[in-house]
């Protein structure tokens, strides 16, 4: 342990700039904006940092977080669908217009589509054997459950994005334009 006072720590600057990864000592960051600012305000930024990351698996800088934390509690999104919207890169912070930006891929959508029907495609006839045969094929019951395993991965990784991704540019057009839900 080290022993002696910690060493005060001056951040100059915007406080939209501010991060967790720019602060090296606990600091106690007061930023006067709306009541939810107040209150984070009690905090030190690198607590908020900490607990952000842990609750949704995200690293943001302060504002890109800020923009987050209000879609969450203000739009009805979830964590996990904040989450995986921003690791697809379906759901981006611009620091030049400062605002959040949604751009789904429809190509990924659609390739997940014709991977699914493909795969439809491919376990049908194996379900009409299986149901009309009286004796249970031993293939066709790992050839389906890799089949639903297939659709899992397919909706997490290229439908989901997709469809989170076509909401959040909905509710952030409307917030943008100046409305206050969606």
């Amino acid at each position: 342990m080290r022993s002696g006072k910690l060493k005060k720590q001056v951040v100059r600057g915007n406080v939209d700039q501010l991060a967790a990864r720019d602060i090296h000592n606990r600091v106690h960051v007061e930023v006067n904006l709306n009541s939810q600012d107040r209150q984070e305000a009690w905090c030190t930024e690198i607590d908020l940092h900490k607990r952000f990351k842990k609750e949704l698996g995200i690293e943001c800088s302060y504002p890109a977080r800020h923009e987050l934390s209000r879609l969450l509690t203000n739009h009805n999104f979830t964590p996990r669908q904040i989450k995986i919207a921003w690791r697809n890169l379906t759901l981006s912070y611009d620091d030049e217009l400062k605002t959040l930006v949604s751009s789904p891929s429809k190509i990924e959508a659609g390739l997940g589509g014709a991977f699914f029907l493909l795969g439809l495609l491919m376990v049908l006839p194996g379900v009409e054997h299986f149901i009309l045969t009286p004796k249970a094929d031993v293939f066709f019951l790992p050839a389906f459950a890799l089949y639903v395993g297939m659709v899992a991965v397919l909706s997490n990784q290229l439908i989901a994005p997709y469809r989170i991704g076509k909401r959040l540019e909905r509710v952030l057009k409307s917030v943008n334009s100046g409305g206050s839900n969606a």
